[in-house]
């Protein structure tokens, strides 16, 4: 199977640069993941500040679930 994507620049340059990113996102993403895990596990923080970890490692799932995207 093959895929191909068409822009027409200059006018879709954004799109093209979207399309061409899009796994260093993906990745970036799998990395902020992975350091709010390993702070939440490993890490000496307060409770409050556990709670903030945990609160957004959450909202970014959640966000992401939202968006209909899988890191994993």
């Amino acid at each position: 199977m093959k895929a191909t994507l068409e822009f027409n620049l200059p006018e879709d340059d954004e799109a093209l640069t979207d399309a061409r990113q899009g796994s260093d996102g993906r990745w970036a993403v799998d990395d902020l993941i992975n350091y709010l895990r390993s702070e939440i596990k490993h890490a000496d923080h307060t409770a409050e500040e556990y709670a903030i970890l945990d609160e957004v490692r959450e909202k970014l799932s959640q966000i992401l679930e939202d968006r209909g995207l899988s890191i994993w």
